[in-house]
């Protein structure tokens, strides 16, 4: 892949912008994996977890990191951590948590570093959708994300938001495939299944690219991509909201 082309405007504006550290977001860990264990279909699936060996409140990145440092945190409990820290929709759990017989191996491979971020990408895409519902590339590349802690080449997480910043800072070319619709005055953007691994691989190089730019670590260019929604939205989050750019950062629209 040859090196990217910034958008002048828009990569001094991320630049320039303030970038404040997330605090601890999503469900409290200990009840998102009480929430599970109480749904057949994922308590069947999943080994015994220890409940009490879980944070009981919200975490912040350092703290999921931690966890998957911890050599006594088991597998599925750092992916239950690390849902819970991505504010997986209560209803999607236990439907892709009912899927871990086949997707806990690709995570326990990831965490042990026998593969790498193009080939999880590359085994977690292979199950989507029908055997890997509910949890579709922003999802799983959270996984991949976390459990490839203190290892090189990281993969970065591939949300709408990461996407979304990222299609911005290289328009009007596309890293991303992007899938939109909308219900009255609101857009709904999610990353589109379109995206192979090859995809995944480019959206990392160039957050290492713009890392490289702007003398900074990758990792911190990926929570600046992400920026702070809620109702007290980041700067940069509010930047990419604001430019209504959905018809150009999308190379499909859902009808």
């Amino acid at each position: 892949m040859s090196e990217l082309t910034f958008h002048k405007e828009h990569r001094e504006k991320f630049r320039t912008i303030s970038c404040p550290p997330q605090p601890a977001v999503g469900h409290a860990v200990q009840a998102w994996a009480k929430w599970l264990l109480s749904n057949a279909s994922a308590a069947q699936k999943l080994p015994e977890i220890n409940i009490d060996a879980l944070p009981n409140a919200r975490v912040n990145r350092e703290e999921v990191f931690n966890a998957v440092r911890n050599k006594q945190m088991s597998t599925a409990s750092c992916c239950l951590i690390i849902t819970a820290w991505g504010a997986m929709r209560w209803d999607h759990g236990p439907r892709a948590f009912g899927a871990y017989d086949l997707w806990g191996e690709i995570a326990e491979q990831t965490r042990a570093g026998k593969i790498g971020r193009h080939e999880a990408y590359k085994m977690f895409r292979q199950l989507r959708p029908k055997k890997l519902p509910c949890m579709g590339p922003a999802y799983f590349t959270k996984l991949i994300y976390f459990l490839m802690v203190d290892r090189p080449n990281l993969g970065f997480i591939m949300d709408q938001w990461s996407a979304r910043s990222m299609n911005l800072l290289v328009s009007p070319n596309t890293l991303v495939e992007v899938d939109v619709s909308r219900s009255k005055d609101k857009l709904e953007v999610s990353v589109s299944d379109r995206n192979t691994e090859t995809n995944y691989e480019h959206f990392c190089k160039g957050v290492e690219q713009l890392g490289r730019e702007m003398c900074c670590s990758p990792d911190a260019i990926e929570e600046r991509l992400f920026s702070k929604g809620g109702r007290n939205k980041g700067d940069w989050r509010k930047y990419l909201i604001s430019l209504h750019l959905a018809d150009s950062l999308c190379d499909s629209v859902a009808t």
